[in-house]
């Protein structure tokens, strides 16, 4: 994600923190796919940028649910044949 958006490691920082601290003022929607590789760092990330990012929106794909409070789940079915 930090590769992503730029955001370079600070020193005597977690790049996490480093993370937040660029978001924080932001207004942007990040998009973070397949979750389900790293359910639980997924989650504890998203948990901890939302916390002290308030104008930050994410989407997350997953088979499963990141197990948040006030996360929205919308099932998709899954289609086997091409459409």
């Amino acid at each position: 994600m930090a590769k992503s958006l730029n955001v370079r490691e600070i020193s005597n920082e977690s790049l996490n923190e480093t993370l937040a601290n660029y978001l924080r003022s932001k207004q942007i929607l990040l998009v973070l796919d397949n979750c389900e590789h790293l359910i639980g760092g997924c989650a504890q990330l998203v948990e901890r940028l939302l916390s002290v990012c308030p104008t930050l929106k994410i989407v997350a794909t997953s088979r499963e649910a990141l197990g948040l409070t006030g996360e929205h789940v919308w099932p998709v079915l899954y289609c086997p044949y091409p459409m």
